[in-house]
């Protein structure tokens, strides 16, 4: 199996500039360019298990559970929650339940074994069994428009789209 080491080696840069090079791609434009050429050409691929150890056990991971990705506001969250946690080195995890509780509660559990940092319960349903888990494991979890069952108790953060028509209504004689 190839190390970081040996990415490091190959590009001629010490192991440090290859680990920022190609966990955040904070180096220079030329060693950037060799440590991703040498990481290719070795089929190096990161240890995800390793960085989270490094970097605190914090997996840099964010988990977001729809109840159904299927409307452009579902589209619109999705967008606007990767773009700001991308931006902070985030990934994000996406499922959804399709509408199905019983899937909506497996998917929350699910992504408490994949070690995310914290959870977004979009429109949350089911009977909320994981929530006592993710409170041992100090893992934050909000829900975001709409929370029931199990899930009442979470912090709910619910936007209102009235400022988005404010715009129009002045020309909208029916409003």
């Amino acid at each position: 199996m190839t190390t970081l080491r040996d990415v490091a080696e190959r590009a001629g840069v010490s192991a440090a500039t290859a680990s920022r090079a190609l966990s955040s791609g904070r180096v220079s434009k030329k060693n950037l360019a060799v440590v991703r050429r040498a990481a290719r050409e070795l089929g190096y691929v990161a240890n995800p298990a390793a960085r989270q150890l490094k970097q605190g056990s914090r997996a840099m991971t964010i988990g977001v559970v729809f109840n159904q990705l299927n409307n452009p506001l579902g589209v619109e969250v999705l967008d606007a929650l990767s773009a700001h946690f991308e931006e902070r080195g985030y990934s994000l995890i996406v499922s959804s339940a399709r509408g199905q509780e019983d899937r909506y509660d497996g998917l929350v559990e699910r992504l408490l074994d994949r070690t995310v940092d914290a959870l977004f319960c979009v429109n949350a349903m089911g009977d909320g069994a994981a929530l006592e888990s993710y409170a041992a494991a100090s893992i934050p979890i909000v829900a975001l428009f709409h929370k029931s069952g199990g899930y009442d108790r979470l912090p709910l953060i619910c936007a209102s789209t009235a400022a988005a028509y404010r715009p129009w209504l002045p020309r909208c004689r029916s409003c």
